[in-house]
């Protein structure tokens, strides 16, 4: 709706509507003279969490949904569509033609699943309709019909109407082999439940649901509106399922459904006095029972936030800056203790002023410019690289300092230095096993290198010395040799003219296995020997070339691997330069490496050797890397100690200074600035407290506004209590005079006559009955008969009301109406229908009392025409319930 159309009232409402109407700005109407507009957008916002949490409204007032409440102050507002809401038409009236029921519970046995008995039909063609019939006939189940298909609920015995899309369990009795058992099965409230005989439901399983009816109206000019039905079947999973009517063909607003088939049977359970669930039903019909609940919430949270809240958030201010004092006297101390960083102005306390902020700003300022004052020494030792007002520079220097000084005592952990120092650890009893195998090698190398010198003669000792092998494994007889196949006596080698026997007594004296072999497997066989047989410090270095010399080892340790680790990386980088020019001077002092001489293996066997020479020239280089190092011991260390610690603890820092000196300056210099550091984590705890204090401030500023919002929101409450006063003052006359047509007092001074009424949005109901001049509580007053007809009155005045001012439904169910009148007064009750029909109504009425059904039908033909029907239940010759007309009394 816009903002400049006319506001619509309050009872034309619906939830969302009125929601979209306020939080969109527009306005509802309040009463004659003006409307009601939320024009704050705080009030609209916490009216927008209220429509996102509908189910908060009748809970209880949790921290958790205030807080939220508060922090929707400032979230942008949706733009809703207005939901369009059925403006009431006082001349519209639909009105119920005809009602057709399929497999309804209570008009219908169940049948099976696929033998269905036939619909009920019945056309309503009198404005007053009687169902007359027996106790159980089945009569409420054409008023169930009729209400389940328009509201969704059926009326129940013993208490109020329910939905009808909720299971209850019914049991079954099976009989198997001679035994008996009991099956439980879910089963629809509309369902007819099966007898047993026709049909029982598979175990585990519920009834088969399939119920639909459907109703057709006509409006005030006659015209047949579209097909009016509600539908419920079981989905594949059992569950059920039930289809809504399409309620905007009836073109009339959501009262007129239920004021005229729900409410009627409320009136039994509706409790004087009391906000029960009966008078909350009631006030339910009139849409105002859930603004109650709101503006109750909001009214609560209201106060919540002004008191319980806020005093909580007060506390945590004080505790707040009971901590910022604390760090203000620690910092103050630390002031104390060193005078010369004490700033010019007082330390500030805190409090609302902004200006804490400034002061607070300025100490760290303060504090922040003596640390880098005193930083600024370090420039000498790393360089301009460094810049002490660059808090990234400070922070990385005053962390790094100490692992970088922790670095050095772990230098033995670095590549380098370990490669040495294995191969310093390398004793003279390894090397003289080694130099054993290299022994070994070599005469093997040079009995290779002269058979090769002579390749037939070669041949033939690796013939002979492989047939030797064969002969140790399986033995041999020179006089019937296996080979030749005849005896060796007098044969010769026709290569070296020798006899066999003698070449092969000869070879069992040599290295059956070298004369074997081929060089390349010679090769292998002593590479894996070397490489499994080495001392450690040498199979380490077998597989990599060593550097130029021990030096380079010494200085990849101090400048490159060093210079890798983690504490030396950032902002002590700049070092490095330094440590470099440093180790080219002290380490240029010490003796030179000589490269050491390696004998070749024998030329004989060059193309297959290349390999293990390699090895050869690595072991040899690390044994004199070996020799190096322990001949030149003291000369090491000293140089080591001069890079690291220098000779003269006293040198000045410069750029050639040693790098323990340098790191001990920059230590000493983040000494002198720990009291500065202790006063800046002061002020940090005194600025933290500060934003705790004023988040706080901020939340109660919030609570205010959530407050004064919430306020705003409580009016509807007002609004709806409101309307409620205005309708009852309206309604009250009527009620008196139709409590008085269907009702009257055993004596005329009985003093019960009905004084007043009244319905709050919360749900009470409260009449007053008495005289002119002194009245009471009608529940505490009025007999059973007296209280109902009350309610009676009251109802069908309100029913008046609606119809003669919003038009809508027609049709007025009543279900057994006599109940709890004598017999007097059930004539009255008789008398006063067909001026019901009068008024409007289209009565579907129930009674199994014979007499009252007399009356009325005599009282309906003389004033507005009855259909009296009489109501025959289901039985075994029966499927369904037949209505005939009824026999004339």
């Amino acid at each position: 709706m816009s903002n400049n159309s006319a506001p619509r009232p309050l009872h034309l409402q619906t939830i969302e509507s009125l929601f979209a109407e306020l939080i969109g700005g527009g306005a509802i109407a309040k009463n004659a003279e003006g409307g009601f507009r939320m024009e704050s957008s705080d009030g609209r916002a916490a009216l927008n969490w209220y429509r996102q949490n509908r189910a908060k409204w009748s809970g209880n007032v949790m921290t958790v949904d205030v807080e939220a409440i508060a922090d929707c102050m400032d979230k942008p507002l949706p733009q809703l569509p207005v939901p369009k809401v059925t403006v009431p038409n006082s001349k519209h009236r639909v009105h119920l033609t005809k009602i057709v029921a399929h497999r309804f519970a209570g008009i219908h046995s169940y049948g099976t699943p696929s033998e269905v008995p036939p619909d009920y039909v019945f056309e309503f063609r009198e404005p007053f309709t009687l169902f007359e019939g027996w106790n159980g006939s089945g009569k409420t189940s054409i008023i169930n019909a009729i209400t389940w298909c328009l509201t969704g609920e059926i009326i129940r015995p013993q208490r109020l109407p329910e939905r009808a899309d909720v299971d209850f369990y019914a049991r079954f009795k099976r009989t198997t082999g001679g035994d008996e058992q009991h099956t439980v099965h879910a089963i629809s409230p509309v369902t007819p439940m099966p007898d047993g005989r026709e049909f029982i439901p598979d175990i585990d399983k519920p009834v088969p649901a399939d119920t639909w009816v459907e109703l057709t109206f006509v409006d005030e000019n006659g015209k047949e509106l579209p097909p009016f039905r509600r539908a419920q079947v079981r989905t594949n999973r059992g569950k059920l399922s039930e289809t809504a009517p399409d309620f905007s063909v009836l073109g009339v607003d959501p009262i007129a459904v239920r004021i005229g088939t729900v409410m009627p049977a409320i009136l039994p359970y509706i409790q004087l006095g009391d906000a029960s669930d009966m008078g909350r039903a009631v006030a339910q019909l009139t849409g105002l029972a859930d603004l109650s609940n709101l503006a109750k919430h909001a009214t609560k949270a209201a106060d919540k936030l002004s008191r319980e809240m806020t005093r909580e958030r007060e506390r945590e201010i004080a505790t707040a800056d009971g901590l910022f004092g604390q760090a203000s006297s620690d910092l103050q101390a630390a002031i104390d203790e060193f005078p010369a960083m004490k700033p010019d102005d007082a330390l500030p306390e805190p409090s609302i002023n902004k200006e804490v902020e400034n002061l607070l700003s300025a100490l760290e300022t303060h504090f922040t410019n003596l640390k880098t004052d005193a930083l600024t020494q370090a420039v000498a030792i790393l360089g301009e690289a460094f810049d002490p007002t660059d808090k990234t520079l400070r922070d990385q220097l005053e962390t790094t300092i100490g692992p970088a000084q922790g670095q050095i005592q772990e230098l033995k952990q670095l590549a380098s230095a370990r490669r040495l120092a294995v191969i310093a650890a390398i004793t003279p009893e390894q090397w003289g096993a080694l130099d054993g195998l290299l022994e070994e090698m070599r005469k093997e190398a040079a009995t290779l290198a002269e058979l090769r010198k002579t390749p037939a003669l070669g041949r033939r000792k690796q013939l002979y010395a492989r047939l030797s092998t064969w002969i140790e494994e399986g033995g041999h007889d020179p006089s019937t040799c296996g080979v030749c196949a005849r005896s060796l006596d007098g044969i010769t080698d026709p290569v070296t003219g020798r006899a066999i026997s003698e070449h092969l007594a000869e070879i069992a004296t040599e290295n059956q296995e070298l004369l074997s072999s081929t060089t390349k497997a010679w090769v292998s066989k002593w590479r894996g020997t070397l490489s499994e047989k080495s001392p450690e410090g040498v199979r380490e270095n077998l597989g990599a070339e060593l550097p130029e010399s021990p030096v380079s080892l010494m200085r990849a340790t101090l400048v490159d691997e060093l210079f890798a680790t983690t504490p030396l990386t950032t902002v002590l980088a700049p070092l490095k330069q330094g440590m470099a020019s440093l180790c080219d001077n002290i380490f240029s002092k010490l003796p030179k490496f000589s490269e050491p001489e390696v004998e070749s293996l024998p030329d004989a066997l060059e193309g297959y050797t290349a390999s293990l020479m390699t090895m050869l020239k690595r072991i040899e280089r690390v044994r004199a890397f070996y020799a190096w190092r322990r001949d030149h011991d003291a000369a090491v260390k000293d140089a080591f100690k001069a890079v690291l610690h220098g000779n003269d603890p006293k040198a000045v820092i410069e750029q050639l200074s040693p790098l323990a000196a340098k790191l001990k300056a920059l230590a000493d210099i983040i000494d002198g600035v720990e009291p500065l550091n202790r006063a800046l984590k002061c002020h940090e705890r005194m600025a933290v407290q500060l934003k705790i204090r004023r988040a706080k401030e901020d939340r109660i500023a919030l609570y205010r506004r959530a407050a004064i919002a919430l306020k705003s929101v409580a009016q509807l409450g007002e609004l709806a209590e409101s309307q409620v006063g205005m309708l009852q003052k309206l309604l009250h006359e009527r009620a008196a005079y139709w409590r008085q047509t269907c009702y009257n007092n055993a004596y005329s001074t009985a003093g019960h006559a009905l004084r007043e009424t009244a319905m709050d949005s919360r749900g009470v109901i409260e009449f007053q009955v008495g005289s002119e001049v002194a009245r009471g509580p009608a529940h505490h007053l009025s007999n059973a008969s007296a209280l109902r007809a009350s309610l009676i009155g009251f109802y069908l005045a309100f029913w008046e009301h609606v119809l003669k001012n919003r038009g809508g439904l027609s049709l007025l169910l009543l279900d057994d109406p006599q109940e709890l009148l004598d017999s007097d007064n059930r004539q009255r009750f008789a008398g006063m229908l067909p001026k019901l029909v009068k008024e409007g109504a289209r009565l579907v009425v129930t009674s199994h009392d014979r007499s009252f059904a007399t009356i009325s039908v005599l009282e309906g033909r003389a004033k507005c025409g009855v259909d009296h029907r009489s109501v025959h239940p289901v039985n075994a010759q029966r499927n369904r319930m037949e209505t005939a007309p009824a026999p004339d009394a």
